[in-house]
């Protein structure tokens, strides 16, 4: 009507850019809502149960650093009696209010408690709680180390003596061992079930050895450290994931508008699609490869082409590997994604075969016996190896030796291909002392 009394096209132009602006904000919307949903989806999935057992693992280091909970109540009575205060209990305080400090300034409310954090899991935890985690592993420090988690080397050193200083103050004195009533003393019940599980299995029945606190503790920092860059990475993908969507929209809302205001053109149309395909092409395939297909994290150990790398940093386009030399290598993702990819950090206990000959005239007795001594002795190393164990007369070699293959299983994977060699070799030792001892092969 106003246009009609004023004969003029302002109010429909005002109009159709009022519409293209609602039109945009809603597609800027529903972008903003698809693009977060899934990255929150994808967090959840992948890093929640390492996030949650990182910050767990801290817990413990830090509470079996600290004094015993009845040294902890003595200290907190003299305190009462100085201040005439009530107090919490040391229980309620190792418990409840425990909480993970984070460094330079960053806000309380990034602190979790131990207990929220055992009522987390991926289906309740929200964006928000799960923005307060990743800050946690991103910025926060073990109160038990003096430098940054970042700081791998001075890091691995410091985690021994931490680990030192653990075993000296929970274990019984003169003991060289740590139970599970050591272990009591400093937590609640569920804790320290839960502590003893993370340990060597095998190593309940006698303890656990200062060796395997060490392990703990050293494992402990080298996956906080390996998690916190591996968010750090994956927090540039995904603001490459936002621009993208976020190009992506503008197009669609300027394709709109000017077809809202009836301006719109074929060259401009193809133009849009061009754009579109472009991008699509360009970063399709690497977001698709890190989101979806998603086949290691920094610090896996991973096997491609027969080359065992280490995962050093994960980019949009291309990742560093470092290869038992400590060379650098980068790939393309674009290549990796046609490779097959094993990834040992994410495997279950890995088995492993030994196979050795002995001479052909070597008498069935011996034989027998030797079969059973290596059979004994694989199956009593509980600490390293399961029980199911196999040894087989695998086939004649030369007409004068006969080939034997035993098969057994770690308790362990190989991330950390060291300590496999070093499992290895042990099995080794013991295969060849058994020979000797049964005079099947001479001593040198």
């Amino acid at each position: 009507k106003i246009a009609k009394e004023t004969n003029s096209n302002a109010v429909r132009l005002v109009t159709e850019v009022l519409v293209c602006v609602v039109v945009g904000l809603m597609f800027w919307l529903a972008k903003t809502l698809l693009v977060t949903v899934f990255i929150s989806s994808f967090y959840k999935s992948k890093y929640f149960d390492k996030i949650r057992e990182s910050l767990f693992n801290q817990y413990e280091i830090e509470a079996l650093s600290e004094p015993p909970k009845i040294q902890k109540m003595e200290e907190e009575g003299k305190g009462i009696e100085g201040s005439g205060k009530m107090r919490k209990s040391p229980q309620d305080k190792t418990s409840t209010l425990f909480c993970l400090a984070s460094r330079k300034g960053h806000k309380k409310s990034w602190d979790i408690s131990i207990d929220e954090l055992h009522q987390m899991n991926p289906k309740n935890v929200s964006a928000w709680n799960m923005k307060r985690l990743m800050n946690v592993i991103q910025h926060g420090q073990l109160s038990t180390l003096d430098k940054q988690i970042k700081d791998s080397k001075s890091t691995e050193n410091e985690a021994k003596n931490a680990a030192k200083r653990i075993f000296e103050n929970v274990a019984k004195r003169g003991s060289g061992h740590i139970d599970l009533e050591d272990i009591k003393r400093f937590m609640g019940e569920y804790e320290a079930q839960k502590t003893m599980s993370l340990f060597e299995k095998g190593s309940e029945s006698k303890g656990i050895s200062k060796s395997a606190i060490k392990n703990w503790v050293v494992k402990a920092f080298e996956e906080r450290r390996a998690l916190s860059r591996t968010l750090n990475d994956i927090e540039i993908v995904v603001e490459t994931l936002h621009w993208v969507a976020n190009v992506i929209v503008i197009i669609i809302i300027v394709v709109i508008s000017r077809l809202i205001l009836g301006r719109i053109t074929d060259k401009l149309l193809v133009m849009a699609v061009v754009q579109v395909l472009l991008l699509a092409l360009n970063f399709g395939g690497p977001l698709f490869f890190i989101f979806i297909t998603h086949p290691y994290d920094v610090g896996d150990h991973c096997q491609i082409d027969g080359n065992q790398m280490v995962v050093e940093e994960i980019g949009i386009f291309n990742t560093i590997f470092l290869g038992h030399d400590n060379e650098t290598i980068i790939i393309p993702n674009s290549a990796l994604a046609s490779k097959t990819i094993h990834n040992f950090y994410v495997s279950p206990d890995m088995g492993d075969e030994i196979e050795f000959c002995v001479p052909i005239a070597t008498p069935e007795e011996k034989i027998k016996s030797m079969e059973e001594e290596i059979l004994s002795s694989i199956k009593n190393n509980q600490e390293r190896c399961h029980r199911e164990t196999n040894l087989v007369r695998k086939e004649i070699e030369g007409l004068d030796k006969l080939r034997f293959k035993v098969s057994f299983k770690h308790k362990m994977n190989y991330q950390n291909i060291e300590e496999r060699e070093n499992r290895r070799s042990h099995v080794l030792r013991e295969i060849t002392n058994i020979l000797r001892e049964l005079e099947i092969i001479k001593s040198p």
